[in-house]
């Protein structure tokens, strides 16, 4: 039996521009402001209408707001694009936000762990990974309903006294379907970016 999922965004269309591997390696810079630019010349040309850019990834910047990535996000801003990045998962130490989580413009989503999503998760595993059937551990794992701000989270404020960052979603106990694995929970940043 096929169980429909609605997903955050349905009706959204995806201009996907893939700048890294599948295996999760990593690749110059280079490579992914070649991306960056190249989502700008559609947008400027009027070849598509892109209204957002996602950027689940960052580097470590000595030079917060002051970088190419920072230039990258003032340029898409100033294109009528709205660049949304993830913070990182370097928390919970501050000053930790990774470029293009620093630039000046757009909007940086930070992570945060909902009640209800590790309950799920912490139930899921008390039923079908002990071997024995254990119900209850959702409530024995989560017994609060607090919001909290997920301990790998990046935080600010940054090293030119801004604060940061500027939003957070849900970043832990994410239901996800990977290309190698099928279902399961996916945690970081990269998650509460898109969300």
């Amino acid at each position: 039996e096929v169980v429909p999922i609605l997903c955050q965004a349905p009706l959204a269309q995806i201009y996907p521009v893939k700048v890294l591997p599948a295996d999760g390696g990593g690749v110059p810079l280079s490579v992914i402001f070649d991306g960056l630019d190249h989502v700008l010349s559609l947008k400027m040309s009027g070849a598509l209408d892109i209204d957002v850019v996602n950027m689940s990834l960052g580097a470590v910047s000595l030079y917060d707001g002051r970088d190419t990535w920072a230039d990258f996000v003032t340029a898409l801003t100033d294109a009528g694009i709205l660049v949304v990045s993830a913070a990182a998962n370097s928390g919970p130490t501050p000053n930790t936000i990774a470029s293009p989580g620093t630039a000046d413009d757009g909007i940086t989503a930070g992570g945060l762990d909902y009640a209800l999503s590790s309950r799920i998760t912490y139930e899921f595993i008390g039923l079908v990974e002990m071997g024995v059937p254990v119900p209850g551990q959702g409530l024995v794992m989560r017994p609060t309903t607090e919001t909290r701000v997920v301990n790998f989270s990046s935080r600010g404020p940054l090293s030119d006294g801004r604060e940061g960052p500027d939003l957070s979603a849900l970043a832990i106990w994410n239901f996800l379907v990977g290309p190698y694995n099928g279902i399961g929970w996916g945690a970081g940043t990269s998650f509460a970016a898109p969300t």
